[in-house]
């Protein structure tokens, strides 16, 4: 098949942005079992996508612009995802490094997250050509967006990784898991993972750390919280004996927020046997320094003292006045801004040392 006729893959419903760095994107489309993953600089694009059929069909899509003797490379370890008898590939490298190519096999026991993590690992190597899997999204530059204080607002120094866009099917089944022992309902807000667990859960983090996260008899766990009013930041901030604290960060000021269920989950590694799977999670609350909306509405007193005559005819301001309608926030300081990053996946930024 010629690479004009390869088969670019199509979601039809939103997608759930996983993690945005500086020109490198990762979207998963949950409801249809599928994730694409772009980056660019210059003329250099990379296209990879991956979605799961009702009938365990996998498609893989990869599309490389420019990408010159790199693109054999790139299209050997494609190829090789789609090692099963019954893969149908497309398209070659051209003299720029252009390609455009597809491949579909039958996977009965094809798991939807695994790919994710396969795609991640498959597109690291291409991105990261350009630079882009760097120190932006580590866990102080996290806490930075809502304090200029770090002595306020920081993680404990037992935390790994932060992820706040995970796969809602993976996450019901590590919380709803039943001891086999006892037939009950295990804690659903920890979770002991093997070293092969973690990509599943912290892709990027498994990609960037290798080797730099299992240390002697260290235990490593997953801490899950529960995300109800976005948007919200989430900071595991303390770790003591059977107790662990997660602090919810939220915006000052005026904000508009909702309602919508939003799992969130945390990398742990205890080296002093402080916590288990039956230690207790406790929340409090933070309400931002630097996070909130530098104007707000002014009262309907105000408004009335500024528009209103003493026959009481309103006079609204022309659209290029409409300014004046709004005052400084008091709980907003002059570093303030009214968005931050508060999803993704962030690392503590020793582990890529």
């Amino acid at each position: 098949m010629p690479n004009a006729e390869a088969k670019r893959i199509i979601y039809h419903t939103d997608s759930l942005s996983v993690v945005s760095l500086n020109g490198i994107q990762i979207n998963a489309y949950s409801a249809e079992k599928g994730v694409t993953i772009t980056c660019e600089e210059d003329q250099k694009f990379y296209d990879a996508r991956v979605k799961v059929n009702d009938d365990n069909r996998v498609e893989k899509y990869l599309s490389l612009h420019k990408f010159g003797n790199d693109c054999d490379s790139i299209f050997n370890v494609f190829k090789m995802s789609c090692g099963s008898d019954n893969a149908q590939l497309a398209g070659t490298c051209d003299e720029s490094g252009n390609l455009e190519t597809y491949c579909t096999y039958t996977d009965n026991n094809t798991d939807y997250v695994d790919l994710m993590t396969e795609l991640w690992q498959q597109s690291n190597k291409p991105c990261n050509q350009f630079e882009y899997i760097n120190m932006l999204h580590t866990l102080d530059r996290y806490t930075e967006q809502f304090t200029d204080d770090p002595t306020e607002l920081s993680f404990d120094s037992h935390v790994l990784a932060y992820h706040g866009n995970m796969d809602f099917d993976k996450l019901i089944a590590a919380m709803t898991e039943i001891d086999e022992e006892t037939q009950n309902l295990k804690n659903p807000r920890i979770r002991e993972l093997s070293a092969n667990d973690i990509p599943k859960y912290f892709p990027m983090t498994a990609t960037i750390a290798k080797d730099n996260i299992h240390k002697g008899n260290c235990k490593t766990y997953i801490v899950f919280d529960y995300d109800a009013s976005q948007p919200t930041g989430h900071a595991l901030t303390r770790i003591s004996k059977d107790t662990i604290e997660i602090t919810s960060i939220g915006k000052g000021g005026m904000g508009i927020s909702t309602n919508a269920y939003f799992p969130v989950a945390f990398l742990v590694q205890d080296c002093e046997g402080l916590i288990d799977e039956n230690s207790t999670v406790i929340s409090k609350s933070y309400i931002a320094k630097t996070w909130c909306s530098p104007l707000i509405s002014k009262t309907t007193e105000e408004l009335q003292e500024e528009f209103m005559d003493e026959d009481g005819e309103w006079h609204w301001p022309s659209p290029d006045d409409w300014q004046s309608t709004y005052k400084p926030n008091p709980n907003c300081g002059e570093n303030g801004h009214g968005d931050v990053d508060a999803y993704g996946e962030w690392y503590r930024a020793d582990l890529k040392e």
